[in-house]
Parts: structure tokens; sequence; C-alpha cells
């Protein structure tokens, strides 16, 4: 499994080879990014380790709810999606 972690808005290339590879990433991020304007009852639902996410400046009033689930899979695990996932436990 591989994580992508990128906090870019204060990072800078120490050399010009550096610049360079940080300015191709910025690139890449940005020609598969979606931006979403969000209405009331949206939900979004996402895998910390499958996506790299991030948002622009809130303006007014907003009312957020998260829920953190957490249970690792071994790389190659394949699922049949029309079987409930059962956990150590949940016999």
């Amino acid at each position: 499994m591989y994580e992508v972690k990128a906090a870019l808005h204060h990072s800078r290339g120490l050399t010009s080879i550096a610049s360079d590879a940080l300015h191709s990433l910025r690139r890449a991020l940005q020609s598969v990014s979606i931006i979403k304007r969000w209405h009331p009852a949206d939900l979004l639902i996402f895998s910390n380790l499958r996506c790299m996410h991030g948002r622009g400046e809130i303006q007014g009033q907003r009312w957020l709810q998260r829920c953190y689930g957490s249970y690792v899979f071994p790389s190659g695990t394949v699922f049949q999606l029309s079987q409930p996932l059962l956990f150590q436990g949940d016999e």
C-alpha cells in the first residue's frame, strides 16, 4: 500500500533540480485535481490512503461532521463487494 502526502503551499526546492521536480509534481497534481462546490446535505467518503485532498478558503458558516474508521487489509486483498465485510470479533 502506498501513501502520498504533500503539503506544498510552503515548499520550495533548494536546488534548480529540486525546484523543477517540485514544479512537475505541482503540475501533475493540478492535472488530476477536482474542484467541487459543496451544497447542503452533500456527503463525501474517501480513503486517506487512496487520494490526496485539501480545501480552499471557507466563506460563511459551515457544519462539518467527521467520522474516522481504521482497519488495515494486506496489500492485494480482493473484496467481494456483494458480501458484507467481517472484521475480527464480528462473527
